[in-house]
Parts: structure tokens; sequence; C-alpha cells
């Protein structure tokens, strides 16, 4: 049976996202010489690149063929293990990280504009939330059985193995990417040619007279404090000496509540409005940062796994918020300008998540990890006064 387009495409996806060494990323620092501030401060430096590639990353998108940008996206992420694979050290991790940085500006975006502007030239526009929520659970599942997987593998044979799977996975995403069909261009180029500045100009007045402003910046502000939890994740464990089979084992629970949340956003959305899904994660996430506070400050090591299974409840809602809000910039945004507005979106998304990740750095080096929840809370608190800014309607 011949696959469609776009689920071959989410094959792809779910082939790329077996991040194998995800669960177990501060012990793979931990045997290059770093500890978690390190981590942290990576993380951040991944978080700036992607911010200054973002933008431009996105144009590339709309002016060059989105298959050829989604194929280099996936040739980074392959150099990425490859690097990590027969070198090591201090600087090895360093640029491995700035090549996955590259990987998520150039895909993310691109991504993004590709479903919609494929769906448009098929005519299938008004199916966007559904395969793009699907798109997003295809992702999610691939990282929950590589959570699994990874730790297991880890735990049995060591990171080298780790990362020959990794690649071997990935590689197999390229060859299949290879045979998805690739969108118009042709025309968008034209109007490239001339008007590049009133592309930029465009996209300015149309937030100004807009309230699209405002789900960037919520989406940015809780994509930050999902980047900010998930990072917790690890050193946490570490700290309360579990298992190292069981961070496997939250990570794959993380993913595949992502997945089921992501898979099932437009019957979400068709229950609540974007408004009230974005009240719910904020108060999940007050809760999840008070919970580590006291969890860390009394010693309740035991409550670890509990409070982070809640924490996953929390980040799979905060995905389908987001996937909303994707929908709702690209159904209010014009056709050749999809990519770049997903590209702005995701750029401050990773403008919030380097400052929170940066900062957090200070915070552990200087306070410790009981800190980390303070700064979490202090981040997010104002992002309330913004979400009557959102639609309070539902999805048909």
């Amino acid at each position: 049976m011949k696959l469609s387009n776009l689920t071959l495409l989410n094959i792809t996806v779910f082939l790329k996202s077996q991040s194998y060494l995800l669960p177990v990323m501060l012990l793979f620092y931990m045997q290059n010489g770093l500890d978690a501030a390190d981590f942290f401060f990576f993380q951040g430096i991944v978080g700036v690149t992607e911010l200054i590639l973002g933008l431009p990353c996105g144009y590339l998108a709309d002016y060059f063929s989105k298959k050829t940008i989604l194929l280099f996206s996936y040739l980074m992420l392959f150099m990425r293990y490859a690097l990590w694979l027969f070198f090591g050290g201090y600087w090895i991790i360093l640029i491995g990280e700035l090549c996955y940085a590259f990987y998520k500006s150039l895909f993310q975006s691109t991504a993004e504009g590709y479903i919609y502007q494929y769906l448009c030239e098929n005519d299938e526009q008004q199916s966007n939330l559904g395969k793009y929520s699907w798109f997003n659970a295809a992702a999610s599942i691939g990282s929950a059985v590589s959570a699994l997987l990874g730790a297991l593998i880890f735990k049995q044979t060591g990171v080298r193995t780790v990362l020959i799977v990794q690649l071997v996975v990935v590689a197999a995403g390229i060859i299949l990417l290879c045979f998805i069909k690739p969108v118009r261009r042709e025309h968008y180029k034209e109007k490239r040619a001339y008007n590049t500045f009133t592309k930029f100009l465009r996209l300015f007045v149309l937030f100004k007279k807009s309230d699209l402003k405002f789900y960037i910046i919520i989406s940015g502000a809780f994509t930050a404090i999902t980047s900010l939890l998930l990072h917790t994740f690890q050193p946490l464990m570490h700290l309360g000496n579990v298992p190292v089979i069981f961070f496997g084992g939250i990570y794959f629970i993380n993913h595949i509540t992502r997945a089921i949340a992501s898979g099932s956003t437009y019957k979400i959305l068709k229950c609540i409005s974007v408004r009230n899904m974005g009240l719910v994660c904020y108060i999940i996430n007050m809760l999840s940062f008070l919970f580590i506070y006291v969890v860390i400050k009394y010693n309740m090591y035991a409550a670890i796994m509990p409070l982070l299974v809640f924490s996953c409840m929390g980040i799979a809602l905060q995905l389908s918020f987001n996937v909303g809000v994707v929908s709702h910039l690209q159904e209010h945004t014009e056709l050749g300008n999809r990519s770049m507005m997903a590209s702005l979106n995701n750029t401050f998304m990773r403008l919030a998540s380097s400052i929170i990740l940066l900062v957090n750095t200070a915070v552990v080096k200087n306070f410790g990890l009981m800190y980390e929840p303070v700064w979490g809370i202090l981040f997010i608190g104002g992002t309330i006064l913004l979400l009557p800014y959102l639609s309070g309607e539902r999805k048909a």
C-alpha cells in the first residue's frame, strides 16, 4: 500500500526523533568531564544559536525548496551524533550541540510551513490542526520509544552503542525523506526578489494590528518553562539517586503523554478554548515548581517520581496548547509568509528558552538546584495577564 505524503513525512519525523541519549544526557556530559551547570549552560547556548539562526532559516525555507531544507536539517542532526561517536571532550560536545541548534532552526519552521503549504496545494487546509497534531504525535512517540531503549542500551552496553543506533535510525529517516513530494516555490521566488523588506514590514503591521503577538509571547514563555522543567528532570533524579533505568522511564512517560495529547489536540480544542487551555497550563506550571521546591528543601526524594509524572502531564497539555497556537498563526498569515511566521514564533520560543536556561545556570551555580523553581515561578508569573487576549472560542 502506497503511503500518503504526510504519512511518509510523519514516519521520517518518528525516526529522527529517536533521541536515545536524551534520558541519559547528563550522564553522557559527566562522562566527558562536564557537570550539571555545564548542562544548563550548553542548552542555553543552543537556545541562543537557534535564536540567531531562526529568522534566516525561516527566510531560506520560504525562498528555497522546503524539501531540500528539511534534508539539510537531518544531515546536521546526523553530524551531531557522528562527532560524538568518534570524538569527545568539552569542545566536541559544544560543537555537536551547535549542530543540533542548526538542525532545529532549519527543521521546525520549515516543517510547519511545508505541511500547511502542501495542504493548500491539495485544497485541504481546513485539516491543518489535525495534520499538525499527528505530526507532533509522531515526534513524541519516537522520543518515547527511544527514551526507554536509550536508558536500557546505555546501562547494558554503554554510550558508544547508543550513538551507533542513533546514527543508523537518523540515516533511515534521511533516506525516506528523499521520497516526500516537494511543494511549489517558483512564484514565491519572484515576489521575494523585489519585496524582501516589504515582507518583514507586513508581518510587523500584522502584529501591531492583531492579537497574534500575545499568542507568540505566551507560547514562548510556556515553551521556556517546559524546557526548564525537562532539563531539571535529570539533575533532580541524580540528586535523589534514582536508578538509571528510571531516567528512561520518566522520559517515556513524558513523550507518550505528549503523543496522546498532540494526537488528541483537535478533540481537546473542541471542548476547551486556547485561552482556557493556557490557564490550565499556567496553574500546573506553578504547582510543579512549588512541589519541586518543597521536595528539595525537605529532602522528600521519595516523591520525585510522582512529581515528575505530574509535570509530564502539564508538559503534554502545553504541547496541545502550542499546537493550537501554531494552527491559529498559520490560519491568520498570508500564503508565502507562513514559514516566516512559524520562524518568528520559534525564534521567540528560543529567546525565552535561552534566557531561562542561561539565568538558571547562574542560579544553580550560586544558590543550588533548590532555587531553580523560584526562578521558574518569577519567569512565568506575569503571563496570566496576557491570557485574556487569546481567543475564547473553541475549534469547530
